[in-house]
């Protein structure tokens, strides 16, 4: 059985509303004063696309950076190791 179909408007207003760091319950409220019914389940998938959108983002611009601490020979710690 395939989905309803929301429109581009609903998923903007969606997605205004939850870069608001809004729960899904007070989205689904928020859209149901507007007299529109929109299930958790398809905030929830227009919330994973928000942010697979962002990773994918976020690495096709720039690699991640791993900061590894990195052993310093400082004449103390040399001392200790030649003692």
């Amino acid at each position: 059985m395939p989905r309803n179909k929301i429109s581009d408007n609903i998923k903007g207003i969606v997605k205004y509303i939850l870069a608001k760091k809004y729960s899904y319950y007070v989205i689904q409220q928020e859209l149901a004063r507007m007299n529109l019914s929109v299930p958790k389940s398809a905030i929830s998938r227009i919330a994973n696309k928000v942010e697979k959108q962002r990773q994918l983002c976020l690495l096709n611009s720039e690699k991640p950076k791993f900061h590894r601490r990195r052993h310093i020979a400082t004449p103390s710690i040399l001392r200790r190791i030649t003692s």
